[in-house]
């Protein structure tokens, strides 16, 4: 009978095994990080708002990706669809050449507000509820169906609650042991989190529906009704 230690040894190789096997032979792509940030332009005055997510290929490469993130309406059985940009990570321009994405490469994808029209932002500010709606952010490689991530599903709501345990002990830590530290030390300090798609979205919306707002009330100064 073998020892407990040599049984997890084995089933660890195991699994190292399998997974190797998994990225070698079909297209994987993992969650990196997802994000909501405004930023001031330089050309003009004004704020833009992005909601950015990085996903990085760790399987075969994938020819020609697109993304978009889908959901149901409320009281409507149809599903609206909203096309997500593929970013220059430098430049933070969309990308309109498709290209290859090789293995261990991430690749920004999102949007930006600057790139709304009208109809846009009353097909995107339709996303009230997450959960209840079944949104969904899908990847696509040359038109076939990749992977999806379930916004506000099982997945993101154990995010949050290791988000919240996790901050929770590192605050303690910081408070009792890293306090005594110096600058130095404390900087090199890294939360670690588990990404979670459903709260920099809802942020993301809640601002474009102010600007949705916004944009109706300019409209209306504009053309009274007689």
């Amino acid at each position: 009978m073998l020892p407990l230690s040599s049984f997890i040894i084995a089933l660890a190789a195991l699994w190292i095994a399998r997974d190797t096997w998994r990225k070698s032979t079909s297209h994987v792509i993992t969650l990196e990080n997802v994000e909501h940030i405004c930023r001031g332009q330089a050309d003009k005055p004004g704020f833009c708002h992005f909601f950015s997510a990085y996903l990085k290929n760790v399987g075969l490469p994938v020819q020609d990706m697109t993304a978009n993130i889908s959901f149901t309406p409320q009281g409507s059985l149809g599903r609206f669809s909203c096309p997500l940009n593929i970013f220059d990570m430098q430049s933070e321009q969309v990308v309109t050449k498709r290209k290859t994405i090789a293995r261990g490469l991430v690749v920004k994808i999102g949007w930006r507000s600057i790139d709304f029209g009208p109809g846009d932002l009353s097909m995107l500010t339709a996303l009230t509820e997450p959960t209840a709606q079944k949104a969904q952010l899908s990847i696509y490689s040359a038109g076939y169906f990749l992977k999806s991530f379930r916004i506000g599903g099982a997945r993101d709501r154990i995010a949050m609650k290791i988000n919240g345990i996790v901050h929770d002990l590192f605050r303690r830590c910081q408070l009792g042991f890293y306090a005594r530290k110096q600058g130095p030390w404390r900087s090199r300090i890294r939360m670690p989190q588990r990404q979670n798609i459903m709260l920099a979205l809802q942020s993301f919306l809640s601002e474009m529906r102010k600007v949705h707002t916004n944009n109706a009330v300019q409209h209306d100064a504009e053309n009274p009704t007689k």
